[in-house]
Parts: structure tokens; sequence; C-alpha cells
């Protein structure tokens, strides 16, 4: 799955709006031969790279919908989220995709982890326990749960680890403890060896400590089965499986090691706490079980194993840690230590002190949440390093620390640097990591916690950019509806601007009935939004005529298309208005392509209605509909007139070049070709249709500069462009029909004074062009047969 980067969200909460419709904005979609396709730019610098998101973004677009506000319930949202996630763990697993497992598998914890602290925190504290000077340490322990919120949470983080490890594999159990030792001391004693020296490498004694005492070893495979044991119980603790434990002791014929193990129990009397069903149990002097313990941990001859799960039991660290082998592990570890010496520190402050006072275990001294997680980041192990620097990881960190608005803002910066270029793209920006942030956000609010919504929102519009660049525009609308303020519907007026499919426009009209947007607001800020980004009032004076046939930039296809968004909604009088302005923006620029291809998606014939240009024009409105529909229509017809002249250009051109190497006329080629001369007398009436009507000329439309001064310079800008254009183009047209004299009348027409064409052709500077063009015609006039002139 590709990595993805978003656009910057600067201070005053607007720009994501503005690179959203910006060239160089993320998962824009970009033009190739006439085409839009679904490609899009991720990176810093516009890096072009294909999205394709799997279904789990449908599955979880349709859990926000269908769950809604119910968070916290058995088949709520979020387990719902962790059920998704199992699912996509067996279809993974299936598909031997270790890595999809993996991350899929972090997921389903990490809803997990969110469903038990944000439950927990929800309720508040939980009732005090009631304890006295004479109840008995475990009720004390449930006092100081109940009374401190932060034990609290440390003890749900912890079960929380526990229950998301694995179970170790099942072990072979033997009946005899020890058995190929027994059978050594039975021979050894049975026989009088010469190789006695060899022989005391093996202990004399089969009770526990035989081995820690007498410095000698077991049997090796005793060893081995002793080793292995050993493992296996410490990792039976660390997936909190304790009475496993204790029965699996009992199996193997270590009864004094279940014994041993059950001395983590806390101490609860059935008489003095009255409420207990059982009698009595539990470790009265548990302090000194744990010094024992500690002392195993720290004991250099014990087994590696056997110190780390004695000093698990204790709340020791420095025996555990060498035994960890993941992240998780790890944070196990610290948490193990951190719980157990703040509950003791508290019974130790509340009970009554024993006659012998034994020094605390300081394992777990100064220990936080932060503090545990900033050594896990800082390990010596880079493999322990690494997965703390992965970002759901990270994400489960501040959930913890319970400092989700900072992991929030950090996201943000992070999108916001690889938009820049600052930072390149990497495993924080990825497409999951993004829909496991946004569905938190959704979680935490539903759960009625507080979010900030700058940062949030930039979140949100960062995934709304990738559900559009990746196809999936019927999700969009629902994410779109969590925005805040104005940001919402600026996002939404800019996500529009995105859909080219007629289809998906109108599914995307039910979709704003059913999330209560204002579509046609959202189309008007579109349209303003666009033209500001788009529009100046200067004009270049170099300009170069776009073929028509030629590509359309980027930015004016996105214009276009959201104008078409107002013929969707109906707002027609409104849509002409702003056409004539993409008009004049497309045309004082040369580019006829760009106004062609608008032409073509919104024809004059479904736009201007003959209501409108034959009312009289006897108020002020009337006036102004009749003009913004009359220029309108001359955009039209200049298209019109430029698109007919290159088909017949282009037929030309073929018949040409198709012709054997006998020299053939051009005027015997219009003669004879019954297309040709169809378009070229096509042409003809169009290109002299505008000469006649002085086309775009302010005063055709009532206009004076003192009207709209703006609109006015770009007409005059615009007529200097074309009108030499129009002019030529038909001159050719005749020259190619020998009609030279039509030629000289045009010209006659050019240098009138009642439309002053020859004014446009002195501002555009082609003047000089237009005189050797008729310089010539005049030659071949006066060579022509019929000419008043011939011989």
């Amino acid at each position: 799955m590709s990595a993805f980067a978003t656009s910057n969200m600067p201070v005053d909460g607007t720009s994501w709006q503005n690179n959203f419709a910006n060239s160089s904005s993320s998962f824009t979609k970009m033009n190739e031969n006439d085409e839009l396709e679904n490609v899009v730019t991720v990176g810093p610098n516009g890096a072009v790279m294909e999205i394709d998101l799997g279904d789990e973004f449908d599955l979880f677009a349709e859990l926000v919908e269908k769950k809604g506000k119910d968070v916290f319930a058995e088949d709520g949202l979020l387990a719902a989220f962790y059920k998704a996630c199992q699912e996509k763990i067996k279809q993974s697993t299936k598909e031997n995709d270790t890595l999809a497992v993996e991350q899929w598998d972090l997921e389903m914890r990490t809803w997990d982890l969110v469903q038990r602290l944000y439950l927990l925190r929800s309720t508040g504290k939980v009732p005090v326990v009631p304890a006295h000077r004479f109840s008995s340490r475990a009720i004390w322990e449930e006092k100081f749960y109940s009374e401190n919120i932060q034990a609290s949470e440390n003890n749900l983080v912890l079960n929380w680890l526990r229950d998301s490890a694995s179970s170790p594999a099942a072990i072979e159990l033997r009946g005899n403890r020890w058995f190929y030792t027994r059978e050594a001391i039975k021979t050894r004693s049975r026989t009088i060896s010469s190789f006695g020296e060899k022989s005391n490498v093996y202990v004399s004694s089969l009770d526990p400590d035989a081995d820690l005492r007498e410095e000698k070893r077991l049997e090796e495979r005793d060893d081995d089965f002793e080793n292995n044991f050993m493992q296996h119980l410490f990792w039976l603790f660390r997936s909190g499986e304790f009475e496993e434990m204790v029965e699996l002791s009992k199996r193997s014929g270590n009864q004094w090691r279940a014994v041993s193990i059950q001395g983590m129990i806390e101490y609860r009397d059935s008489i003095v706490d009255s409420k207990l069903d059982t009698g009595t149990f539990g470790n009265k002097r548990k302090e000194l079980w744990r010094r024992t313990c500690l002392a195993l941990s720290r004991e250099k001859k014990a087994s590696t194993f056997e110190r780390a799960t004695y000093g698990a039991l204790c709340g020791d660290l420095k025996s555990v840690l060498p035994v960890c082998k993941t992240w998780e592990d790890h944070l196990w570890a610290f948490y193990n230590c951190m719980t157990q010496h703040s509950v003791n520190l508290y019974l130790n402050s509340v009970m009554p002190s024993p006659q012998t006072r034994l020094p605390p275990i300081d394992s777990g001294a100064g220990l936080t949440p932060e503090s545990i997680f900033q050594a896990l980041a800082q390990s010596d192990s880079s493999e322990v390093k690494d997965a703390a620097a992965q970002p759901l990881r990270h994400v489960q960190a501040r959930i913890i620390c319970n400092n989700v608005r900072q992991l929030f803002m950090e996201f943000h910066e992070q999108l916001e640097a690889v938009r820049s270029g600052v930072k390149e793209l990497d495993r924080t920006t990825e497409p999951h990591v993004l829909r496991v942030l946004v569905h938190l956000i959704y979680a935490i609010r539903f759960a009625g916690f507080e979010v900030d919504n700058y940062a949030s929102d930039s979140i949100l519009q960062a995934y709304i950019e990738l559900l559009a660049s990746a196809g999936k525009c019927e999700l969009v609308p629902l994410y779109i509806s969590n925005l805040s303020g104005h940001i919402r519907d600026e996002t939404y007026a800019r996500f529009l601007v995105l859909i080219e499919d007629e289809k998906q426009r109108l599914e995307q009209l039910k979709l704003a009935k059913k999330f209560s947007f204002n579509i046609d607001a959202a189309v008007n800020t579109a349209v303003e939004r666009i033209f500001e980004e788009t529009s100046t009032n200067v004009f270049s004076q170099n300009i170069e005529l776009k073929s028509i046939d030629a590509p359309v930039d980027i930015e004016s296809q996105r214009l276009i298309r959201t104008l078409e968004w107002m013929l969707i909604t109906c707002q027609f009088t409104k849509l002409i208005g702003y056409s004539n302005a993409a008009y004049r923006l497309f045309l004082r620029d040369g580019n006829i392509n760009a106004a062609n291809l608008l032409d073509s998606r919104l024809p004059s014939e479904t736009l201007v209605t003959n209501d409108m240009i034959s009312q009289t024009p006897d108020t002020p409105e009337n006036e102004a509909q009749l003009r913004v529909a009359l220029e309108f229509m001359s955009y039209s017809s200049l298209c019109s007139a430029f698109f007919n002249y290159h088909e017949y250009s282009k037929l030309l051109n073929t018949l040409v070049h198709n012709q054997s190497a006998e020299e053939i006329k051009l005027s015997v080629l219009l003669k004879n070709n019954e297309d040709l001369k169809k378009l070229a007398s096509d042409c003809i009436s169009c290109f002299s249709e505008l000469i006649r009507t002085n086309w775009l000329h302010p005063s055709t439309f009532s206009l004076t500069k003192e009207d709209n001064g703006d609109v006015y310079d770009q007409l005059i800008h615009i007529r200097n462009i074309f009108i030499p254009e129009i002019v030529i183009s038909l001159h050719r047209i005749y020259e190619n029909q020998e009609d030279f004299q039509s030629c000289l009348t045009l010209a006659t027409q050019v240098a009138g004074d009642d439309k002053k064409l020859y004014d446009c052709f002195l501002a555009s500077g082609r003047m000089k062009e237009y005189v050797r063009l008729l310089s010539k015609v005049s030659e071949l006039d006066l060579l022509q047969k019929n000419s008043v002139f011939s011989l």
C-alpha cells in the first residue's frame, strides 16, 4: 500500500481547502491525453503515486454509520472495529501474508486498548471500597485502585498487555522430577567407581535447592528440561495464566514451586473481611515472600528464566528485561514493576507495620507511563527502538498517557511537513495509519470526550482527500459531515470539484440530502473560490494562440468541472455569468482549447432561452440579463467558428497529403469534395457573422467603461487577439478557393471606420502579417483570367 501526504493547514485553518484546489496538491487528478485518470500527487513537489485502498475503508465507514454513537456496547462501535480486524487477520492468515497479520493484530489490540481505557475514563472513579485498620491487605489494595484513577489505568494497561500476549506452546511434562539425575545418584551409590571426580559434577541430593546449595548441576537431560520448564512458566506469567502456572508445577512434581508461586496472592481474612464467600487464604507475609523472590532473581547460579520468573513475581525489572523479546514484552515488564511498586508503597503506608521491617523493592521507583515509553524509545535494543517508532504503537503510547491531543497535533504536523517537502514519506503517513486516526477521533468524540478541532479537522481532511483520490467518493460526505464550522462547507465545496462522472454526481446529490448539506451554497462557494485562485487582472502581452484540439490544462478543467455543478443544481442564471467570466479568463490568454471544452460542456442552446434574448430591456435587471446572455452566445459562436475551421483545415491537409505526385489545385479540391465544400461554407458563414456583428465589442452589449471597467478592458483585449485571427482565417479560405475578390472585400471591411477592425490588428501587432497576405492575393487577382486588370 502506498504512502501518502496531505496539504498544509496554517493558523487560519483554511489552507487545506486552498491546497485541495492547487495543482500541486495531494490526491489531485492529473490530465493525460485529454482524459482524467485516477492518478494522484502524494508527495512533496507533486510526486505522482497511485492510491489503491482496500475494502476495509468501506467497512469502517459502514460501521461508523451503522453503530453511530454506541461506542462501548458489546456490539458497539469499538467492538465492531475489533471484530473487523479479527476477520482481516483470518483472511491474511489464509493468504500467508505475515506482514498484514502483524499489522491487523496491532490495530486490533489498539481498538481493544481504546475500549478498555476510555470506558474507564468515561465512567470516572469507581465506588470507593471501604476499609479499616484491621482490613486485609487485599481489601486495602482494592481501596487503592478505587481511589486512584491513574493506578487503575496502569493496572488496566498491565492486564491488556497480559491478555494480548500469546500463550506459550504446550510443553511435555514428566511424572518423575529429575528422573535422570535420580538414576545417576542411584548408580553412583551402588558402584565404587574409579571416576569419582567426574561423578561429583552432579548433585548428590534431590531437594529443590540442591543444585544451588551444592553448586553442582543436574544430569544434562534434566537440566535441559528444567530450563525449558522455567521458560514456559515465565511466558505463562507474561500472559497472565497464573492458575496454569500452579497446576503445571503440580503436575510436573514441583509442588514446592506451585506453593512459591501462590505466594503472590494477597492475604484475605474471612472473619475480618466479612463479605468474603470463601475461607481465609493468601500470603499474610507477602513482603517477606517478595524479598525472597528478589533474592532468587539475583542468584547468579539460577537459570536465566528462573531468575526472570521470580523477578516478575516480585516486581523486579533488572532480572526480567534480559528475557523480553518484543516492545510489548518490555512494556509489560515495566508496567509489572511500576504497578507492584505503587501498590506496595500504598499498602506499607496504610497497613500496621510488622515487627520486622523489610527494605522496599525499589525497581519501580520513579516510573511513570511517560518515562516508560521514553525509555523504550531510547532502548539499547534496536528491535525495541524500531518498534517504539511504529505509528500504531506510538498511538497506543499517547492513548495510555491520555495525551491524544498531542497525538493528533503530531500527526497533523507530520502530514504538513511532508506536504511542504520538509519531511519525506514514511510509515507515519500510510493510509491505514490515517484510517485508524480518523476513526479514533470518531470513537473519542462519540464517547463524549473533547477533541481539538484544529488538528482533528486537518487529519479528517487528509482522509477525505485520500478517499476522493482512490475513487471512494461515496464515502466522503460521511467524513465531511463531521468537520467543524466553515471548514465543512469549504471542504465539501472543494470535494465536489473533483467529481467528474455523471452517475457519481447524481449520487452526491442524494448524499447531500442524506447528510443535510446545502449543495447549492457549496457549489457557489466552490465557484467563488476557484475564481479567487485563478483570476488576475494582468494581461499577458505575448499571446500564443493554442490549437483548438490542444490538451486543456488541469486548472482549466477543474474550473469547468466546477461550473458543471451549477448546471446540475439548476442555477442557470448564475452559471451563465460565471461561464462568461471563465470564457474571458481562457480567451484573454489565447486558450481557445479551454473555451471550446467549456462550450461543449455548457452549450448555449441549453442555457440561453428565447425569453432571455427576446425580452425588452425595460428594467436594469432585464438589461443585465440580456447583456449576459448575448455575451455568452458570442463566446459560443466563436468556439463554433474555430471548431469548424479546425475540421476544415484537418480535412484539407488530409486530402492534400493523399494526392498523387501530380499537382492539384486547392480550389479543385474544394469544388470536388462535398465534405470540404460544406465545411468551407460553414466557416465562411460563421466568420462572416462574427465580423458583421462586430464580435465582442462592448457596445454590442450596451456596456461602457463606466459600467464595468474591468470587463470592458477584458473584452477589448480578447477582441484584439481574436478579430485578427478571425479575419486571417476567413482570408485563407477565400484564398484557397481562389476567391480573391472576397479577400479584397474583406480588407475593405477591416479598413472601415464603422467597426474599426484595424485597431485590433494594430493592437495585436499583426497588421504587417495581414498586409503581406493582401499583397499576395492582389497579385494573384491581377493574374486571374476574369480579373478586370487581366490582359
